[in-house]
């Protein structure tokens, strides 16, 4: 019996501990990432990529969006009118840009505002992105 309580509890805390550092890190990297355009590559593990991975331990509504929609090529986080976090995120091969928005101050409050096609600024700020990165 009290190995059963030991097991419960060591997940529990391995749990809280895994999800407690995605929120963390999640704050602790938002004022670096705020409104500035962050290329998200999975292969050099860049901070765009960075800090789409802890929106997404962070934001469980992101979450079942990028498992069915793939990671954006990049993002853009910012304060909305409301004064409550927001961020676009870029596909750039299906000319779509998903904007989600926090309808609370609770993590788990984003909402998809608008789905729209790219700017020719955006498709140039990707462009731009990819070139500094090499």
């Amino acid at each position: 019996m009290k190995s059963n309580k030991t097991s419960i509890l060591f997940l529990v805390t391995f749990l809280f501990l895994f999800q407690g550092c995605s929120i963390y890190m999640h704050g602790y990297t938002k004022r670096s990432a705020m409104n500035r355009y962050l290329l998200v590559d999975a292969n050099t593990n860049n901070f765009g990529f960075e800090r789409m991975e802890y929106n997404l331990g962070y934001n469980r509504s992101l979450k079942g969006f990028v498992d069915n929609h793939g990671l954006p090529d990049f993002i853009y986080e910012y304060v909305n009118e409301e004064g409550r976090e927001s961020i676009k995120m870029f596909y750039v091969e299906k000319d779509i840009v998903y904007i989600y928005e926090s309808q609370s101050w609770l993590a788990d409050s984003l909402f998809l505002k608008e789905q729209r096609p790219l700017t020719k600024y955006e498709k140039d700020t990707y462009e731009e992105l990819k070139k500094s990165t090499l």
